[in-house]
């Protein structure tokens, strides 16, 4: 049935191929360019793309129109079925060689490249350039419909050609070069996940390395062959100088090269290259290009560095609560250094813009106002874009929306109920139950399927290398939290640990930090601590000032708060209490810290307020225990 199905577009084209070819090839061409242009009209979708490929490959300015490469397209697609009915005497009539010498120039056979630019069709008159009885083979990549697959092959063959399938392997190709023969093979398409990434107009594109070991196993050389429209149904086909057979530890250069050699044609003749393919396809299944096997290649004839090659732009959504942000913060560098044209962005609330703007790796900041609406959002990505890819680490449904409206292609993150339809790949969930996940590494989890490399322990370092400390011991005490009560050691205790810590250290200094709501709490701390040793802060800094205050610090003795996670981003010591939630998945990431805490059988909860047991897991840590931890914390800092 499937097939009797594709038998009706074969026998579509074979009427209307029919027809085309009772016109003269002129008048072909012409049409063709009609039927291209008409075609342009009604697919928005096709000239969008041509635009964005044109916009790619030459900037703001292009040198041609998308309307011109429809239009030019069409005429050689027409064109090049009316070639395929014509003499080879004929078709050369109208055919300009250029350097038809270099091919044969060493006595054996070739292998000839060249890209779908103009009327391609045309290199089926290799056959008539070579030396008489040299074999001719082309490297056929087999068409899903049965019957034009099995139509094309006879096509070629009765050209004079050898149609050899791509997924065959290497030996009969190699058996007809090493027979004196000759071998074309088109080199201008995506190789996906098996190529080399290599630049194609100055951004990474993958590329087949199959030329090169052919031409390495065959040891022949390779000519590269460009074909150019220079009137109406008339072209000029150049053969370039022959590339010497590469060394088998050359195979990433030469593909490289060889893009170099597409590129150059391709700039002489703009509006003859096929610019609807899809050829800077963002990689599937992993964007990042870490563990891709044959990595980046630059091209060996060109002072080309990685800092030359258009950026890959990657779009990070931050998550929305400080302390996630923070433990976020490894997983966004190991993003970051997973290619190297990724110009990375972080969308962000803009209370904690700048977090974010302290971490080397961003490259941008988008802030969100508050009370911005979805569309303000993804407006602001519009006009901040175009971006290649999106990860999404919040797991709200809304901040996928965002991506989707913003125009994000690719936008990656965990499932959720309504937000995996906004997703185009979904992060794996843990197949097995297993020892609990900090939530840096459930970050670090979905950075790894991106392809990035997760295991460089320089990930969870500080952003800075140590604290700038006053001289003497400066103590910051964060006694609120935002989460709620239930994460909230009593002030009065957090003033019975912090008088105990003045005490033992006469000389030491004390900020209290919290936002307006934790001004009771402060209040109370203050009260238990000399005036001339202590400022309160809480409410009265900024993020940008907070973070300052917080790198004079020695130590910070906090809650499980975003400010711990803050401080230890910075460098910082932290000395925090947990009761309601677990150490283990929200710990401040980093060594020297401590753990300070009271288990009672019904801890960790996870709530908000404690349902009516007391507190017990707050309430019954004495503050002589959390004065002695801290204590033996700078005790530990000193040695």
């Amino acid at each position: 049935m499937k097939r009797a199905l594709q038998f009706i577009p074969y026998a579509a084209f074979r009427v209307v191929s029919g027809a085309i070819c009772l016109f003269p090839i002129e008048g072909v061409f012409r049409i063709g360019a009609i039927a291209g242009g008409i075609f342009g009209i009604c697919s928005p979708r096709y000239r969008r793309l041509v635009a964005k490929n044109l916009g790619i490959a030459f900037g703001d300015k292009p040198p041609v129109t998308p309307g011109e490469v429809l239009s030019r397209l069409g005429a050689n697609l027409f064109a090049g079925v009316k070639v395929s009915r014509m003499t080879a005497s004929e078709v050369a009539e109208r055919v300009e060689m250029v350097g038809r010498e270099h091919i044969g120039e060493g006595g054996g056979g070739a292998i000839i490249t060249a890209c779908h630019l103009s009327c391609w069709e045309l290199l089926a008159l290799l056959p008539s350039m070579t030396p008489p009885g040299a074999p001719q083979a082309t490297l056929f990549q087999p068409l899903g419909n049965y019957y034009m697959n099995r139509y094309i092959r006879s096509l070629r063959e009765s050209q004079g050609m050898e149609a050899i399938d791509r997924s065959g392997g290497f030996r009969r190709p190699v058996e007809v070069l090493r027979g004196g023969g000759f071998l074309g093979i088109l080199i201008d398409q995506h190789a996906g996940d098996k190529g080399v990434w290599c630049p194609f107009f100055g951004r990474l594109a993958s590329t087949s390395h199959l030329t090169g070991i052919i031409a390495q196993r065959a040891g022949v050389p390779v000519v590269p062959v460009a074909v150019a429209t220079v009137g109406v149904a008339r072209w000029r086909m150049e053969f370039g100088k022959p590339m010497a057979t590469p060394a088998a530890s050359e195979m990433a250069a030469f593909a490289a090269d060889l893009n170099m050699r597409a590129q150059e044609a391709i700039t002489a003749a703009p509006a003859d290259w096929f610019w609807v393919h899809r050829r800077w396809k963002t990689p599937q299944p992993n964007f990042l290009l870490r563990h891709y096997k044959r990595g980046v290649t630059l091209p060996t004839d060109s002072q080309m560095s990685v800092t030359d090659l258009q950026p890959f732009r990657t779009l990070v959504r931050s998550p929305n609560w400080l302390g996630d942000a923070c433990m976020a913060i490894p997983a966004v560098r190991a993003i970051k250094r997973g290619r190297p044209d990724n110009h990375l962005t972080v969308l962000v609330p803009g209370k904690f813009a700048a977090l974010w703007e302290a971490v080397v790796e961003v490259d941008q900041v988008i802030a969100i106002p508050a009370k911005a609406s979805v569309f303000a959002v993804a407006k602001l990505l519009k006009n901040a874009g175009p971006f290649d890819a999106g990860v999404i680490l919040p797991n709200s449904t809304r901040s996928a929306l965002e991506m989707k409206l913003g125009a994000v292609p690719e936008r990656f993150g965990f499932a959720g109920s309504l937000r995996s339809k906004l997703l185009t790949k979904i992060a794996k969930d843990r197949k097995q139950p297993g020892p609990v996940e900090h939530h840096a590494y459930h970050y670090l989890r979905l950075a790894r399927e991106l392809g990035a490399d997760v295991k460089d322990p320089d990930l969870l370092a500080p952003l800075v290398e140590t604290p700038q400390c006053a001289s003497g011991v400066h103590i910051g005490i964060c006694p609120g939290a935002e989460y709620g009560a239930a994460k909230r050691y009593p002030a009065e205790r957090f003033g019975e640990a912090a008088a105990k810590i003045a005490e033992a250290h006469p000389k030491a200094t004390f900020a209290i930090f919290g936002i307006a709501g934790d001004a009771p709490a402060a209040e109370a701390v203050f009260a238990s601590l000399p005036d001339e040793r202590c400022k309160n802060l809480a409410g009265k800094t900024t993020l940008p000032e907070l973070i300052a205050e917080l790198r004079k610090c020695t130590l910070l003795l906090t809650n499980d708060t975003g400010t711990m996670h803050l401080a230890a981003a910075f460098g910082v010591r932290t000395a925090a209490i947990f009761g309601s939630t677990e150490p283990a998945w929200t710990r401040a990431l980093g060594a020297g810290h401590t753990i300070i805490r009271h288990h009672v059988e019904c801890s960790p909860c996870f709530l908000r307020e404690c349902p009516g047991f007391g507190l017990r897991c707050m309430n019954e840590l004495p503050a002589t225990q959390v004065a002695d931890a801290v204590l033996a914390t700078l005790a530990d800092r000193a040695r």
